[in-house]
């Protein structure tokens, strides 16, 4: 999944944002998540032999190993398993399989004491999702998870895509300040109007 937190002060990192994009299957096979909706298609197919409740199982287990043996500062992107299910065409995000995964995910980055974000990259790359669903941040917030907007550019012109929407999601949640590295340091700030 990653190298030991332990390796990073070497570095000099100012923060880690702990993502998961491949999961593997039973045949040790590294699988990607969130390419285009025909690899995710062929990974559901071919790598999970048909099996969509495995793949986001894995997807799920990868994301609480990461949180509970990396700690990441940031939980990055805690939903893109669904990025290529749009009409809900590999598995329907309201049923209870699906919300019991999440919510153990998000029970563990509440114990953690990480940073989750809402990432507007979907918006960017011509896609009309953000990352979490609103159900998600509801939860996040009984939890008492802290929160920030992360626009995840590729590009310099994608720099703040979509952060009145975050904004929007978060207040509607009922946060009122999110979270921002300053000077070196992790600080609340008041949401913007």
């Amino acid at each position: 999944i990653g190298p030991e937190r332990e390796t990073f002060p070497e570095i000099e990192l100012d923060y880690i944002i702990g993502s998961i994009h491949f999961v593997d299957n039973d045949r040790g096979e590294h699988l990607p998540i969130d390419g285009s909706v025909e690899e995710f298609s062929d990974t559901v197919e071919r790598g999970m032999s048909g099996d969509i409740r495995a793949l986001v199982g894995g997807y799920y287990e990868s994301v609480r190993y990461m949180l509970n043996h990396f700690q990441p500062d940031i939980l990055g992107h805690i939903d893109v398993i669904r990025k290529n299910n749009g009409g809900n065409r590999f598995f329907d995000p309201g049923e209870a399989w699906y919300r019991s995964e999440v919510t153990a995910t998000i029970k563990d980055a509440a114990r953690n004491g990480c940073i989750a974000e809402i990432n507007t990259g979907g918006l960017a790359r011509g896609r009309d999702v953000l990352y979490p669903e609103p159900w998600i941040v509801d939860e996040f917030k009984k939890r008492n998870v802290r929160m920030m907007v992360n626009s995840d550019a590729h590009a310099p012109e994608h720099l703040g895509m979509g952060y009145d929407e975050a904004f929007s999601m978060l207040r509607t949640a009922g946060y009122t300040e999110q979270w921002i590295l300053q000077g070196g340091s992790w600080i609340s700030v008041p949401l913007r109007p």
